[in-house]
């Protein structure tokens, strides 16, 4: 009985995260990201700190999914271009400090998040996350405190 209900835990979770990536292929502009990445100590949380319950990290337009021991997580983002006002365009154009040779911008960037955490009750505690097909590439962070 223990197995059939495990099976089936692992089935639901296999067609969900299934489910999101096609979503995030065919529902979205294509990105850079080509898989998950280990976390190595580069994903934090809201308040900077290291995040270490995430173990793996899916990124691409308008989705990402957080592979974790005992669930996973998934969060879609829209971005809504907001016009600046007239005030915070003087601002900018008054900010040599932000003078780089490049225009002031029309806008700011306001990202609106709708995340969703999946939790598995009395699941394994010492299960292993394998990962397959791993590529040859990698990235370098930097996490800087400020």
């Amino acid at each position: 009985m223990q197995n059939t209900i495990t099976f089936l835990k692992m089935r639901t979770l296999y067609l969900f995260i299934l489910s999101i990536i096609t979503f995030s292929l065919f529902g979205q502009n294509q990105t850079k990201s080509t898989g998950f990445i280990e976390n190595k100590g580069q994903i934090v949380d809201q308040k900077r700190k290291e995040n270490k319950n995430v173990r793996f990290l899916l990124n691409t337009n308008g989705l990402n999914v957080q592979l974790r021991t005992a669930g996973f997580s998934y969060d879609v983002y829209e971005t809504e271009k907001i016009p600046l006002t007239k005030k915070d365009k003087k601002f900018h154009s008054s900010n040599t400090s932000l003078d780089n040779g490049t225009k002031t911008p029309d806008y700011s960037l306001k990202y609106n998040f709708h995340r969703i955490d999946i939790d598995f009750l009395n699941s394994n505690k010492n299960v292993k996350l394998i990962p397959e097909e791993k590529s040859s590439d990698y990235d370098n962070y930097y996490n800087v405190v400020h």
